[in-house]
């Protein structure tokens, strides 16, 4: 049949699209498999791809940095919060019976007391890496996390 694909002289059914032959097809799977990284495309998966996207772990750069993140916008939330409950638990400003009981938990302090410190101690390490303190970044990741962690545990002792 002159309309099916293949039929004709290299044309298809849109009349100048040259036909898709066998070879050609394979080696258009082929290469997609190989752009992809996905072994063959018959529908079974390649495990070496598979294992090779599970195994990636974050760098413990990428740590930090979601980490600064993540306590920057909590310092942007927390910081105006406790100065305007502030304000109203000494009086300033109407509805002192809500904004005392934020001013005065000791849960928004320790979460407040563990972003400034995570922040802060991760940004150190960051100042360190920039202006070429120290070769090994890595080494740095765990000692400052633990001086955060330390710093917000005696804050949470303090606090409640």
């Amino acid at each position: 049949m002159a309309g099916e694909l293949g039929a004709g002289k290299g044309t298809g059914i849109a009349g100048g699209l040259p036909s898709a032959t066998p070879a050609s097809a394979s080696l258009a799977r082929q290469a997609l498999a190989d752009r992809v990284g996905a072994g063959d495309l018959t529908g079974g998966s390649s495990a070496r791809a598979i294992s090779r996207w599970r195994d990636r772990r974050p760098t413990p750069g990428a740590v930090v940095w979601v980490v600064q993140r993540i306590s920057s916008v909590l310092l942007l939330v927390l910081v105006p919060l406790k100065v305007i409950s502030g304000w109203a638990f000494r009086g300033a400003m109407p509805g002192k019976d809500v904004m005392s009981a934020i001013h005065t938990s000791g849960a928004m302090d320790v979460v407040l007391i563990a972003a400034v410190a995570f922040h802060a101690f991760f940004g150190i390490r960051t100042l360190m890496i920039d202006f070429g303190r120290v070769r090994a970044a890595e080494r740095l990741t765990v000692p400052f996390a633990v001086f955060a962690t330390v710093v917000t545990v005696w804050g949470a002792v303090i606090a409640l």
